[in-house]
């Protein structure tokens, strides 16, 4: 997938994602979460600046992967939503279940030891 791009920087894992994260590209996305998830890191980072819409199944992914971060103690941030992904999480009462990190000068503040 295009669309998407790892970046491993020691234990902190950034996946950026562009484009629609919509029902078409959910599972194959959800694939490489899983291969992601056999990796060792403890912050996952996922960076929905170029994200430019969100539909049900891409809100589902995040929720998921989400909890099975914490779940495996470990932990999941989303890097600078666009606005359309922001409204998308307002509008179904989701923003504040995630921690949003504002730009990418905020990873600092995440980096494991």
């Amino acid at each position: 997938m295009e669309s998407l791009q790892i970046d491993k920087q020691g234990m902190l894992c950034l996946i950026s994602l562009q484009g629609e994260l919509t029902l078409e590209i959910v599972e194959e996305v959800k694939a490489k979460f899983e291969d992601i998830f056999a990796d060792d890191w403890d912050v996952l980072v996922i960076n929905l600046a170029k994200i430019n819409f969100l539909d049900s199944s891409g809100i589902g992914l995040l929720v998921a992967t989400n909890n099975k971060a914490k779940h495996s103690g470990k932990k999941f941030y989303l890097l600078a939503p666009s606005e359309q992904v922001i409204k998308t999480l307002k509008l179904v009462n989701l923003l504040h279940f995630f921690d949003i990190l504002d730009n990418e000068d905020d990873l600092i503040t995440v980096m494991p030891d």
